[in-house]
């Protein structure tokens, strides 16, 4: 018995050395083309551009289906970073949800990033009030709800859930985030899920298209506050008027955050230098994707649902960062 914990704290003290050696770092991102694909990438380019000179640290974003992907690969130590949502995080981090029985224990935060979407785009003629119980018309009937353990199927489950909505009453038309626009298009579905920050691709397409057919679903206080009893995650969300073509009102739906993760096995100094850099160049940055302007030094560790890695908490802390921490958000800060 005592053979195999030495061998297995061999093994770990092995795969930390490497961490600490590893000059070439691994961003998962998400679906290609979606904006934390594109986001990730331009991440990326100004890590390496500003890292490798100094350090020879060089990124590169790959593409993924999403946070479960993310948080297994980051688990497993072989990405570094990976952008995923606050609620696949915190449910990794508390063995829940889709984690459930498979807590995880090299998951830390690196930073927030940005806030995404809760996007249901229907027809209008399934749309009788506009609200999110408006879902309750499409039982039986086809509707991409997001493709298995993906941030799309698992939120939709979640958050419909929680205002008495049955998603297994839906007819899951199993489609990806680019099927489903045109899916929805053609009347082959009633409508999409989408969680990604506005303007989304797919449904500014619908507007320029088919602005009269489609309609999105609002959610009010009421709703938001009973979705919030399970995972405190989500706030309000305003869509202005014009972030689509012929889109003339304002949207109210709902948000939850994405968050910069990083393996828990990584050196201090490697997650140090990168938030410094991200930090010292938020105008290049923030002209480089309209999803990355919501990165600034006030947001840094707002809304952050689980552990900080030390390298974060180091930077953090000699900057001055405030840390507004909700109650029941940070699981612990990871000194």
């Amino acid at each position: 018995m005592k053979t195999i914990i030495h061998l297995l704290i061999m093994l770990s003290l092995i795969q930390n050395l490497a961490f600490a050696q590893e000059k070439e770092f691994i961003i998962s991102t998400g679906v290609k083309g979606s904006t934390w694909h594109v986001a990730g990438e331009a991440l990326a380019k100004i890590l390496t551009n500003n890292l490798e000179p100094k350090y020879g640290y060089r990124f590169k974003a790959l593409p993924s289906s999403g946070s479960h992907y993310n948080i297994n690969m980051i688990e497993e130590g072989k990405v570094h970073f990976a952008t995923t949502s606050a609620l696949f995080s915190l449910m990794a981090v508390q063995g829940s949800g889709i984690f459930k029985n498979d807590k995880k224990r090299n998951l830390t935060m690196a930073m927030y990033l940005w806030r995404d979407a809760v996007n249901y785009v229907v027809r209008k003629d399934f749309a009788k009030s506009g609200n999110i119980m408006d879902m309750k018309n499409a039982y039986g009937k086809p509707f991409a709800l997001g493709l298995k353990d993906t941030d799309f199927k698992i939120s939709a489950g979640i958050i419909l859930g929680s205002l008495g909505v049955s998603s297994n009453q839906i007819k899951n038309s199993n489609l990806d985030y680019i099927q489903s626009g045109d899916a929805l298009l053609k009347k082959r579905i009633v409508g999409l899920n989408a969680l990604s920050y506005p303007p989304v691709s797919i449904v500014d397409d619908l507007y320029k298209i088919i602005p009269n057919d489609i309609r999105y679903l609002e959610f009010d206080n009421s709703q938001l506050k009973a979705i919030n009893q399970k995972y405190p995650l989500w706030s309000p969300f305003i869509i202005p008027s014009g972030t689509y073509p012929n889109q003339p009102k304002e949207i109210k739906t709902i948000c939850q955050p994405t968050v910069l993760v990083a393996s828990k096995k990584l050196p201090k100094e490697v997650v140090y230098q990168v938030l410094k850099v991200i930090y010292d160049n938020l105008d290049t940055l923030h002209e480089m994707n309209s999803a990355l302007k919501e990165i600034t030094k006030k947001s840094t560790i707002e809304d952050l649902p689980i552990n900080l890695h030390r390298g974060a908490m180091k930077y953090y802390r000699d900057n001055n960062v405030k840390m507004t921490i909700p109650i029941g958000m940070l699981y612990k800060v990871f000194g």
